[in-house]
């Protein structure tokens, strides 16, 4: 092998030479000694065209409107738009580029939604604004929107620096085509206020100028009607010379001065104002009042600005429309079938996504044969449900739309995304694999197969070790049961009833009493650990041992709590309670009255447990400790038959 040269060495240019080509040998051995493996991840012959036009680098037609887009693209739009990757004035122009490239192929309607978009963002770059603003008159007027154009041109007219440079016209293309000549003559002297040799707008500015010439003669034509209705209807009036006639119309033949046209021009135009001054005056009663005119407007379908509210009643022109849309007997009902998913699809998109789903529901129910309009509308809704949090309602539509259309790949994603949801990771391991037989190189199935396989293998040992540790508890609680048995133990049922030897089971030995860590159990000695509840009924008090041997004796318990070591209870100060001076009962019922059994203080808890009277009640034994020489013993044993032990 090749020697790495010594620091302190010199090498000639040959042996570098030949250290360089061994290098060079050693690189090619290890290059060839590797695995050859074919590139498994290219485009496949079969689909090559198909996954090339997904490719946004050799994509050739544009996508159509409501197409889905493939991920690689999608995910490409959303870093674009992303507004915690980009300030607002850097998506403003982003929107003006894109709008930009939609206008050059004449999709002026997009190019509208894009210029729109960017004046949707805020920010306070007005030359940015203006340009949105003159692009978007652009395209209304392109359009046809005349209109619209003219009030985007008026609003940029404020901006500094407007109209920009190339466009000192548009107003006045859109004042020429809604036939306002002085209005369009107006904004050519403010254009070429600011660009005195703007040639288009002297164009402009002319033919302006001939448009209101061709109208003075039209003028004269609409007097000739005057006339002829004036002097139908048998109207005088007076002649230049002040005597009172019929109109007369001008003669073919004659000849007139420009001032008899002038005063007769004059003449007509004072009759006429007096026969319009003779009319009846009334008043338009069908308009909007002034003090109810907001709500007026608001029921109207043209300006309404908010959505109607559930329940909320529709006016009557909306109403109508409504009626319109839906009617049976204007439309099939395949028809009222992609007009209610075309409703859905409104609300879906602006996330009213239990509207949608009524929608979705609503073409559902209409009968018809297109599979396809059905398999769309269950994916839809499918989406919904899932955004609404009903995963199962979204996994159903999804089984039923694949059921309908097999390979439909929408529904096969939001079924696996669904059962993800569900925690349902080895079925959606099935629906990932039967996606990914339609389309192998599908990315989010892949993705989704990988974190769901995952999951699968994490509950897997999750049940594992929940089955290892449920036959470990069932082993002890038998052993538990069988040392319970063997002891002659009884506890209370829920029925009220002692029960031993094959009726104890494990739930009757849980105890019932707040602050206790666990119920009885059986130690690695095979000995019994209790909890004990010791009362003190003359002051209501207690005590709770949370884990007493059954070979323990009751004084052991008793030296321990009340003992001289110990300190005083805070309800006996007085140390009234000593070992010496305590007893120790415990309560059994008979059926007819209740009774109490002393138990000596060197008694174990094993031998009372054991005892056929003894019940244990809620899993803890209990014991009652009375003084000897306290007045309240006497009273509190007359309350009871006292057994002797």
């Amino acid at each position: 092998m090749a020697e790495h040269p010594k620091e302190n060495s010199s090498m000639t240019d040959e042996e570098r030479q030949k250290l360089a080509k061994s290098l060079d040998d050693d690189l090619d051995s290890f290059i060839g000694s590797l695995k050859k493996t074919k590139y498994k991840d290219g485009w496949k012959p079969d689909t090559w065209e198909k996954e090339m036009q997904e490719h946004p680098f050799f994509r050739s037609k544009p996508f159509e409107d409501g197409e889905e887009l493939p991920p690689l693209i999608q995910g490409l739009q959303d870093l674009k738009y992303d507004k915690t990757l980009h300030t607002e004035e850097e998506l403003a122009a982003t929107f003006k580029e894109d709008g930009n490239i939609c206008f050059k192929v004449k999709k002026y309607r997009h190019a509208v939604d894009n210029y729109s978009e960017g004046l949707r963002q805020r920010h306070t770059n007005t030359e940015l604004i203006t340009q949105l603003l003159t692009n978007r008159a652009a395209a209304h007027f392109h359009l046809g929107n005349l209109r619209s154009s003219l009030r985007d041109c008026e609003r940029g007219r404020g901006a500094d620096g407007w109209p920009p440079e190339g466009d000192r016209c548009g107003p006045c293309s859109a004042g020429t085509g809604l036939g306002r000549s002085a209005e369009a003559v107006r904004w050519c002297y403010r254009g070429l206020a600011l660009d005195p040799t703007h040639s288009e707008l002297r164009v402009e500015e002319r033919n302006q100028m001939k448009a209101a010439a061709g109208r003075s003669g039209n003028r004269k034509r609409r007097m000739t009607s005057y006339l002829e209705a004036l002097r139908s209807r048998g109207v005088r009036v007076l002649n230049a010379e002040g005597k009172a006639g019929m109109a007369e119309h001008p003669k073919e033949n004659s000849s007139m001065t420009d001032e008899e046209r002038q005063k007769l021009a004059k003449s007509l135009d004072d009759d006429l104002d007096s026969f319009i001054g003779s009319l009846k005056k009334t008043k338009y009663k069908d308009g909007w009042k002034p003090d109810t005119w907001e709500k007026e407007m608001q029921e109207h379908p043209f300006f309404r600005s908010k959505p109607f509210e559930d329940g909320e009643e529709l006016p009557p022109l909306i109403q109508g429309l409504q009626d319109l849309k839906y009617d049976k007997t204007l439309h099939t009902e395949e028809e009222l079938a992609a007009t209610f998913k075309e409703d859905g699809n409104i609300c879906f998109k602006v996330k009213k996504y239990r509207h949608a789903v009524d929608n979705y529901s609503e073409g559902l129910r209409q009968r018809h044969t297109n599979t396809e309009l059905i398999t769309q509308l269950l994916t839809n809704r499918a989406a919904a449900h899932f955004y609404l949090g009903n995963l199962r309602s979204s996994l159903r539509d999804c089984e039923r739309a694949v059921a309908l259309t097999a390979g439909h790949l929408k529904a096969i994603v939001r079924a696996v995304q669904c059962c993800t949801g569900l925690g349902r990771s080895a079925e959606a391991v099935r629906w990932c694999d039967r996606g990914l037989a339609l389309e192998p190189t599908h990315a989010e199935l892949v993705r989704l197969r990988h974190a769901a396989a995952a999951t699968q293998r994490v509950e897997e040992r999750n049940q594992r070790k929940a089955a290892l540790k449920e036959r470990q508890q069932k082993a002890a609680d038998d052993q538990l049961l069988e040392a319970l048995r063997s002891r002659g133990v009884r506890v209370l049922n829920a029925e009220g009833k002692a029960v031993g030897g094959a009726g104890l089971r494990p739930e009757l030995l849980s105890p019932q009493v707040p602050g206790l860590e666990s119920g009885v159990r059986l130690t690695d000695g095979g000995v019994l650990s209790w909890p004990l509840m010791f009362l003190y009924p003359e002051h209501s008090q207690s005590d709770l041992v949370q884990a007493a041997l059954e070979t323990d004796t009751f004084s052991s318990h008793l030296w321990t709590m009340f003992g001289p070591e110990s300190a005083p209870a805070e309800w006996d100060p007085q140390r009234r309670y000593a070992p010496g001076r305590l007893e120790v009962y415990y309560e059994t019922d008979d059926g007819l009255q209740a009774r109490l059994v002393p138990v000596p203080p060197d008694t174990q808890l094993s031998a009372v447990l054991a005892d056929p009277r003894y019940v244990v009640k809620g899993g803890v034994p209990g014991f009652v400790v009375l003084t000897q020489d306290s007045p309240f013993r006497a009273e509190f044993l007359a309350r009871y038959a006292v057994d002797e032990r």
